[in-house]
């Protein structure tokens, strides 16, 4: 009985808390950093987002509808964009032009003007697209395929890529000659599964984001590794199709550390921010002048829609 009694204090001890009261520590107030985010797309109108950054504990950014934003072409005055109120964006009339160096002025009153540039490069050339049914084995010894993208490539100049591929799997099980169901797998592929490409692994991951410092070849072909799903690996006998289609972008220097950038976070929400306390500080890329976020440009190609029988 005295042991109880004994442990019995020993477990109200430890699950006393302990607080003491922090004193001498203000909490710096927050200073709002404006923001600019513009990702221009070859072929469509421009359009910018502002705002101001808010604190940790803040769910949305305070949109601005109170600048004055000015986008330039090769160092031209082309227009003043208008802010559509149903979009929040700053929108002009301008459609966007490859080979095209473009320029943004925002005015914002009580802040340093922000200037950001970007550079709108070419639309890649997808040449052909290959679906390799038994290309890889995992580590459970299930055989998984790849889809294989050829694109072209300028020896003398620095590109930036960016790459997905929609896939819709369709197959039927053979057990022993008898079918025992249809199955269908819908992949949004934008990663490469144990990916053995080396350009992919040049860059230090598996996500379809590179650029081409090692591409020697006027053609490239980027090998992208995927998996059928559960049902389809525990299968024997396997026949169906696959109906996949491919979007290879050009990205400007700019969106590509951005998005490289981002790859490195792990996104919690904000409620498990607040719980966590004080946590690591990370500095994201930004090639806004005076300001924070991403002013960039894509152009993007995007095969025909292909399927392969098996």
């Amino acid at each position: 009985m005295k042991t109880i009694v004994h442990c019995f204090f020993v477990l109200s001890f430890l699950f006393i808390s302990c607080k003491k009261q922090v004193t001498g520590f203000e909490n710096p107030p927050y200073e709002p950093v404006p923001t600019l985010v513009g990702i221009l797309q070859e072929g469509k109108e421009i359009k910018i987002h502002l705002s101001l950054s808010q604190p940790i504990d803040s769910v949305h950014p305070t949109s601005i509808d109170f600048a004055e934003a000015l986008l330039y072409m090769d160092g031209q005055l082309v227009e003043k964009l208008n802010y559509d109120s149903n979009t929040q964006h700053y929108v002009g009339n301008t459609l966007a032009e490859s080979d095209h160096e473009y320029s943004c002025k925002v005015i914002i009153p009580g802040y340093d003007t922000l200037q950001a540039r970007t550079m709108i490069p070419n639309r890649p050339l997808l040449h052909d697209v290959d679906f390799i049914e038994k290309a890889i084995v995992n580590d459970e010894g299930q055989i998984c395929p790849a889809f294989v993208l050829d694109f072209d490539n300028n020896c003398d100049e620095r590109a930036y890529y960016a790459a997905s591929i929609d896939a819709y799997f369709r197959w039927k099980n053979n057990r022993g000659g008898i079918i025992d169901g249809y199955y269908v797998n819908s992949l949004h592929i934008t990663s490469s599964y144990m990916t053995d490409d080396p350009i992919l692994l040049n860059e230090g991951s598996d996500k379809l984001v590179f650029c081409n410092d090692l591409i020697n070849d006027t053609v490239y072909s980027l090998k992208v590794n995927c998996s059928y799903g559960p049902d389809h690996n525990n299968s024997t006998n396997i026949t169906g199709d696959v109906v996949y289609q491919v979007s290879l972008c050009r990205l400007s220097e700019s969106c590509y550390h951005y998005i490289k950038k981002s790859n490195g976070l792990t996104e919690l929400d904000g409620y498990t921010n607040l719980f966590l306390g004080a946590i690591s500080p990370f500095n994201h890329y930004s090639n806004i002048v005076n300001g924070k976020g991403i002013f960039g440009a894509i152009a993007t190609f995007t095969s025909d829609t292909l399927s392969y029988i098996y």
